[in-house]
């Protein structure tokens, strides 16, 4: 009775049209690393096979891709094995479940990979000491070539629109009568140090220490958090409880340190347009954060 079963399961699942299945290199990372989440598909080789939009599907997860064009392999039996792949990271530790992902094809006719679960850790003591010799390694410096010259001048370039919102900032605050004798505000500091990292010529491995120091300083001179010493994973969860910092600055903020961690940890080599956005959204996030000067209601004392 069992091998007649057996029998027929097999039967059932030769006469599928498409079989598809998930799997995660490595299902275990760190949380500055990445994972991937390769998606292999088996169809006739005339049949339309499509894939849903993952975002939903992984949960708070980062997600990115696909991030080649779709391998596609003829198979024996007339049919084919398509393989695509998506690049997953994490802010925080943690377990991470994905949801089942299907395919849809034909006239509504669906196939499904089981769920998955990616484990995120913390870094290690070893890696928390090299991350702390690789930090005291990296002060201000001069640019070691013309190359990374040209670079900054290139990064300048595109963030001129951003940078000039900060610098009229600051010419307004320190132009009005009464302010030359006021210290300078976290704000302040922190926009002047963004531009001036922008005008030296550093190599990807210092710009990425000097923007987290300069995030990680104005948090804790602005809200009064403890940011320095902490980890990425400490810092965020004492972000998301400081009721002046919104769901999506906290989203941007985790970003930002999550790729900082990459370069350091990691080896990550960030593209010229991977530094302008860190940048920009620090940049962003320091503007956005400037106490508003709360207004007198009529009736009320000035």
């Amino acid at each position: 009775m069992l091998n007649a079963l057996l029998l027929l399961m097999a039967a059932l699942a030769a006469n599928e049209p498409v079989t598809i299945s998930a799997r995660l290199e490595p299902p275990e990372i760190p949380y500055y690393r990445e994972a991937l989440l390769i998606i292999t598909v088996e169809a006739p080789a005339g049949l339309e096979v499509s894939l849903p939009d993952l975002a939903p599907l992984v949960g708070e997860l980062g997600i990115e891709g696909p991030i080649s064009p779709t391998q596609d392999e003829p198979l024996p039996g007339n049919k084919r094995r398509m393989r695509v792949a998506y690049r997953l990271d994490a802010a925080q530790p943690g377990e991470y479940p994905i949801q089942p992902i299907p395919a849809f094809f034909g006239d509504g006719g669906t196939a499904s990979a089981p769920g998955l679960s990616l484990h995120v850790r913390d870094v290690t003591s070893g890696e928390a000491a090299e991350l702390q010799r690789f930090a005291a390694n990296f002060g201000p410096m001069d640019p070691p070539n013309g190359l990374w010259r040209m670079a900054a001048i290139a990064l300048l370039a595109l963030l001129l629109g951003g940078a000039a919102m900060a610098g009229w900032l600051l010419w307004r605050k320190r132009s009005t009568p009464g302010n030359a004798s006021m210290p300078e505000t976290p704000w302040d500091a922190a926009h002047a140090r963004l531009q001036h990292l922008l005008a030296m010529g550093r190599s990807h491995d210092a710009f990425y220490v000097e923007l987290s120091d300069i995030l990680r300083q104005y948090i804790e001179a602005r809200f009064g958090l403890r940011a320095l010493e902490e980890t990425t994973p400490e810092f965020l969860d004492g972000l998301a409880t400081c009721a002046d910092v919104n769901e999506e600055h906290h989203c941007l903020l985790a970003a930002v340190l999550r790729q900082c961690d990459r370069v350091k940890f990691a080896q990550y080599a960030p593209s010229l347009e991977d530094m302008r956005r860190s940048h920009a959204a620090v940049a962003r996030f320091v503007h956005e954060t400037i106490p508003v000067a709360k207004t007198p209601m009529q009736g009320e004392a000035a």
